[in-house]
C-alpha cells in the first residue's frame, strides 16, 4: 500500500496542509503533570559506537571470501540466539541436509531457489552454516497449516521432517529472535518531555530545487520549537530531474541563474535555512533557540558516498575550506549554523551529523534509523500467509527479530531499489539493542505502531511526493510517572517503557 498523490497538483496547490494522516497514543505510564518543566536534551550516540559507522572506508575491493565469512557470522550468531532465546529447552537441533525421519528443529538462511524473480511458496529453500551444516541447502516446503512470512536472506528455524535429506516439511517457523532491550538506572530518566520531529527527504518537489517543504518543515519548528529535528536523506536527490540532467542552478543577486555544486545547493537550500531559522528566531524572541538537528544520510544523496552503510556527512573545519571569488566551495556550511544567533554564552551542539545505520540516544530513549527504504524492499520480494494481516507491522517485527537493519540479501534487482551493500561492514547494520523508537522511513504508507517487541516503530513517510507535499512525523515522550519508577527502582537498572508514554501524529506538510 503506498500513499498515492496527484501528479498533475502543484505544491502551492495541494490541500489539508497539516491535516492528521495518523496517530498514536498510550500514555500509561506517562507523567503529564511535568509538560511544562524545562527540557534538558541531551543527544548522544557513543554507546553505540561499535556499531555506528565512523568514518569513510574503501570499498569495492572486499574479497568473495570475506563476504560469504560475514554472512556465516551472521547466520552462526542469530542462530545460537534463536537456540537460546526461542526454542524449547532440551530441543533437537539437526543439521540441515541430513536424513531424520524424527522432527527436529534446523536452522538456516531462506534463500530463492530461482536466480531471477520474486521468491514464492514453491521457490524456498533453506541454507545451513558453513560451520553446522557444511553450507548445504535443501527445499523447504511448508505445511498448510503453518503460518509464514519468509524473504531471502531471513535467519530462520523451521521444525519438520527431512526424510530425504533433500525436503525440509515444516510444521512450524521461527522468524528470528529480538535483541535484548537496553536499560537505564532510574537517576538517568528525564523528569520533562521530550519533542521530536521526523522528516525524510527528498526535501523539495520533482519540478523544481526550490525546497518549499523543507522551508515549510522548518516555519513549523520555528513555531513549535521541539527538543530535536531528526532528517533522514536525501538532501540533493540523486532521482532529481534536474540532477539528473545535471541543470543544478541557484538564482544570482542580479537575477541571473548560475551552475553550482551539488555541496553548494545543500550549503544554500538546507544550511541557509537552518542558520536563518536560528538567527531569525533569536531575533524575534531574544532568545537563543535550543532545537538540534541529526542530519543521515541517503544511498540517493549527491553528497554522501553511495555504499551502505554509510559514514556521516562530513563538514570541514574553517581552515580546510577552500574560498574561490567569495564562494565557498568544499563545504556543507554547517559550521555556520552552529554560530548563527547565538547569545555567546551557551555551546551546545546543535547539528549532529550521524551514520547510516545508526542507533543513538536521546536522553534515556534509545532511537534507532536508518534512510534506506527497507520496508519496501522486503516488501517486493516476501513471501507469507494470506492469514497473516497488517503487513507494515510484520514487516517492522521482521527487521527486530533478524537483529539488522538490512536483512534482506541478496536484495531485489530493480532500477528503483538502490541497496549497494558491502558486506564486509555488515556489522555496522546490525542492531545493537531494540531501540525504544526505530524510525523507517519508506514510501509505503506513513504509520505509527508498537510491535510485539515493545518497540514502537514510525515511518513518518517523504516530505515531497513528485510535484506535491508529503508528510512528517511529530513525536512526543512523557516522562514516566514517579511512582513507576519508584516501584521498578528496586530492580536496579529498568526498560525505558517508551511505548506506553508517547504520543505521535503523521501530519501533511
Amino acid at each position: 500500500v503506498e500513499l498515492h498523490y496527484t501528479q498533475g497538483l502543484k505544491y502551492g496547490q495541494r490541500q489539508g496542509a497539516g491535516t492528521v494522516v495518523d496517530t498514536y497514543s498510550n500514555t500509561t505510564l506517562a507523567n503529564a503533570s511535568s509538560l511544562s518543566l524545562p527540557t534538558s536534551c541531551a543527544v548522544d550516540a557513543s554507546p553505540f559506537s561499535s556499531w555506528n559507522i565512523s568514518s569513510a572506508f574503501r570499498y569495492g575491493f572486499t574479497p568473495l571470501k570475506e563476504r560469504a565469512a560475514a554472512l556465516d557470522s551472521h547466520l552462526c550468531r542469530l542462530s545460537s540466539e534463536i537456540v537460546s532465546n526461542k526454542l524449547p529447552s532440551q530441543a533437537a537441533v539437526e543439521p540441515i541436509g541430513v536424513p531424520q525421519q524424527e522432527s527436529a528443529y534446523c536452522i538456516g538462511r531462506i534463500c530463492n531457489e530461482a536466480h531471477d524473480g520474486k521468491i514464492n511458496a514453491m521457490s524456498i529453500l533453506l541454507e545451513g552454516s558453513r560451520h553446522f551444516s557444511s553450507g548445504k541447502r535443501v527445499s523447504l516446503k511448508l505445511d498448510k497449516d503453518v503460518s509464514y512470512s519468509l524473504f531471502p536472506g531471513q535467519i530462520v528455524a523451521a521444525h519438520g521432517t527431512n526424510a530425504d535429506g533433500r525436503t525440509l516439511v515444516a510444521t512450524k517457523i521461527i522468524e528470528g529472535s529480538e535483541a535484548p532491550k537496553k536499560k537505564s538506572p532510574v537517576t538517568a530518566f528525564s523528569q520533562s518531555s521530550l519533542n521530536v520531529i521526523v522528516a525524510s527527504g527528498p526535501f523539495t518537489t520533482s519540478d523544481n530545487l526550490d525546497y518549499e517543504p523543507f522551508s515549510d518543515l522548518l516555519l513549523h519548528v520555528q513555531v513549535a520549537k521541539p527538543d530535536v529535528v531528526i532528517l533522514a536523506g536525501p538532501f540533493v536527490d540523486i532521482r532529481h530531474p534536474q540532477v539528473q540532467n545535471n541543470e543544478v542552478q541557484l538564482e544570482m543577486e542580479d537575477g541571473s541563474f548560475a551552475n553550482v555544486t551539488f555541496a553548494q545547493m545543500f550549503q544554500q537550500r538546507i544550511s541557509a535555512l537552518m542558520e536563518d531559522l536560528y538567527v531569525q528566531t533569536y531575533e524575534k524572541d531574544g532568545a537563543e533557540l535550543t532545537t538540534q538537528f541529526i542530519l543521515i544520510p541517503s544511498l540517493d544523496d549527491a553528497i554522501a558516498n553511495h555504499v551502505y552503510p554509510q559514514p556521516p556527512l562530513i563538514e570541514r573545519k574553517g581552515e580546510e575550506v577552500i574560498i574561490i571569488e567569495g564562494i565557498e566551495v568544499n563545504t556543507l556550511g554547517l559550521r555556520h549554523v552552529e554560530s548563527a544567533g547565538r547569545d555567546g554564552e551557551t555551546k551546545k551542539k546543535r547539528i549532529h551529523c550521524l551514520s547510516n545505520p545508526c542507533t543513538f540516544q536521546i536522553n534515556e530513549v534509545v532511537f534507532g534509523i536508518t534512510s534506506n527504504d527497507v520496508m519496501c524492499h522486503i516488501s517486493s520480494d516476501e513471501v507469507h500467509d494470506a492469514a497473516i494481516e497488517n503487513r507494515l507491522l510484520r514487516i517492522s517485527q521482521h527487521i527486530l527479530n533478524q537483529q539488522s537493519y538490512y536483512p534482506l540479501f541478496p536484495p531485489p534487482i530493480s532500477k528503483e531499489i538502490r541497496a549497494n551493500l558491502d558486506l564486509g561492514k555488515m556489522d555496522h547494520w546490525k542492531l545493537p539493542c531494540t531501540p525504544d523508537i526505530l524510525i523507517l522511513p519508506s514510501k509505503l504508507v506513513p504509520f505509527a505502531k508498537s510491535t510485539a517487541s515493545s518497540c514502537l516503530v514510525v515511518n513518518p513517510g517523504l516530505l515531497s511526493k513528485g510535484t506535491t507535499g508529503g508528510t512528517y512525523a511529530s513525536i512526543q515522550i512523557h516522562p514516566m510517572k514517579s511512582e513507576c519508577i519508584d516501584q521498578l527502582g528496586e530492580q536496579g537498572e529498568i526498560e525505558h517503557g517508551v511505548q506506553e508514554r508517547t504520543n505521535v501524529s503523521i501530519k501533511k506538510i
